[in-house]
């Protein structure tokens, strides 16, 4: 016997990760006749498959089986609904009838359950299960489990029926669409060799389309393959989509349908080592501790081993940073002073420097001109001088203007130039540009 599986992709509300979970069947000598194994999307375990947490209990093992054999026979995906993947049991494989009708694994608690037979199913009690005539499969409509119905084989009359779980504790199913194939709908739906629903679009003030997908075998190794919308309010079926596939060999079994609906979003499939390394809760916890601390000092730290330079460098504690110092929202206005004979220029919050004693704030002896903030860098400029500074950590670099002129008299102007600060963002880096006049004369208009 070959090796058959079935594979699901879920999400874990609780953690906010994508969760692959497979199911898989051994061959008769190997020591697990089923196993259920999981691949956290971006998650703490690295970029393997890992054991369930909770695994398969002994009870559920032969409906588990029987679940992933009729999956793999019908090419029926699981099913994500309600924080769970579902898959379908196909009566025929057991002899008597089973009291499960769909086992259902948590992705987030990873335990399996299962769902009772519905009521349509006692019904066929009176018959073996090998002469059933219907066939179903599961769907998720509106964040619901759905199971299918396909009559279209009943001779008391052809159907398509969806039934909605209502409770997975009781097995409780009730009706909830009834599709009548004929006229146009019997043609497009009872033609075909296999029939899917595979969702419902639409918003809440208008009535759901449901979705149907089939395949229809035309010639030797050639597919007709179909996308149908059905009104249910109208009873009005329309074809939007019509693809016709070719196969090189020769196939017995008409392909199930390719189609499927999903929502469009992006998520991360992988972390680095860098990033499981900054999720332990180590390193959680040494976060929270640096990001109430001065600038200078975590510059400081950072020196102190490779996991603290690691983190104080990766882009999210930069951002944590940044937020966590501007919690109030406000805009500081900074003050900038420099003394004679003083060698750097500081900075200090408005608010510090006014109740203080002007007797002894140190005041400025010479004209210069302050930009304004540019991701993280302010730019000063004096007659002789211009110093790109890091008002945080008090870091600044000083470039030299030889050039000498006649000084303008403009407020933003100091000397005989002019100088800009801006950031690049295609490079990430500041740039510095710096106008200088040798000659000004707004009278004559002549520029030098």
């Amino acid at each position: 016997m070959s090796r058959r599986s079935s594979t699901g992709l879920g999400f874990d509300a609780w953690t906010r990760k994508y969760k692959v979970v497979r199911l898989i069947n051994g061959r008769p000598k190997e020591k697990e006749m089923i196993k259920c194994e999981v691949y956290t999307a971006g998650g703490g375990y690295g970029d393997r498959w890992r054991p369930a947490t909770r695994g398969i209990h002994f009870g559920m093992r032969r409906f588990v089986l029987a679940a992933v054999a009729n999956a793999a026979t019908h090419k029926l995906p699981p099913v994500f609904a309600n924080g769970s993947l579902h898959w379908l049991i196909n009566p025929k494989s057991f002899i008597r009838w089973p009291r499960a009708a769909v086992i259902s694994f948590s992705v987030a608690e990873e335990t399996f359950t299962y769902s009772r037979s519905p009521s349509f199913w006692a019904s066929e009690v009176h018959q073996p299960p090998l002469a059933r005539v219907s066939l179903e499969h599961l769907v998720e409509m509106d964040n619901q489990l759905r199971m299918v119905r396909d009559l279209r084989n009943n001779p008391n009359g052809s159907t398509l029926e969806i039934w909605k779980l209502l409770d997975y504790s009781s097995g409780n199913w009730s009706l909830s669409h009834q599709i009548d194939l004929s006229g146009q709908v019997a043609r497009d739906l009872c033609e075909p060799q296999i029939v899917r629903v595979i969702g419902s679009v639409g918003n809440c003030r208008s009535v759901k389309k449901i979705i149907i997908a089939t395949s229809k075998r035309m010639v030797d190794k050639k597919f007709e393959n179909k996308v149908h919308s059905y009104d249910p309010r109208s009873k009005v079926l329309e074809t939007i989509l019509s693809v016709t596939e070719a196969h090189t060999s020769r196939i017995t079994n008409t392909p199930s349908s390719r189609f499927g609906l999903f929502e469009e979003s992006l998520a991360a499939v992988h972390k680095t080592d860098r990033e499981i390394a900054l999720s332990s809760t180590l390193a959680k916890a040494t976060k929270e501790i640096l990001l109430r601390l001065p600038a200078k000092s975590v510059i400081q730290i950072k020196f102190v081993c490779k996991q603290w330079l690691s983190l104080t460098e990766s882009q999210s504690f930069i951002q944590s940073y940044l937020e966590h110092k501007n919690m109030d929202k406000r805009p500081k206005v900074m003050l900038v002073g420099k003394g004679t004979g003083q060698s750097g220029f500081s900075f200090a919050p408005l608010n510090r420097c006014l109740p203080e004693d002007h007797r002894h704030i140190a005041l400025l002896d010479t004209k210069m001109v302050c930009s304004k903030p540019c991701h993280g860098l302010n730019m000063i400029s004096t007659e002789e001088k211009d110093y790109l500074y890091n008002t945080c950590t008090g870091f600044h670099k000083v470039y030299c203007n030889q050039a000498k002129a006649q000084a303008e008299q403009h407020a933003f102007a100091v000397g005989n130039k002019n100088v800009g600060l801006g950031f690049d963002l295609l490079i990430c880096e500041h740039f510095l540009v710096e106008i200088i006049y040798k000659l000004k004369d707004f009278e004559s208009r002549q520029y030098n």
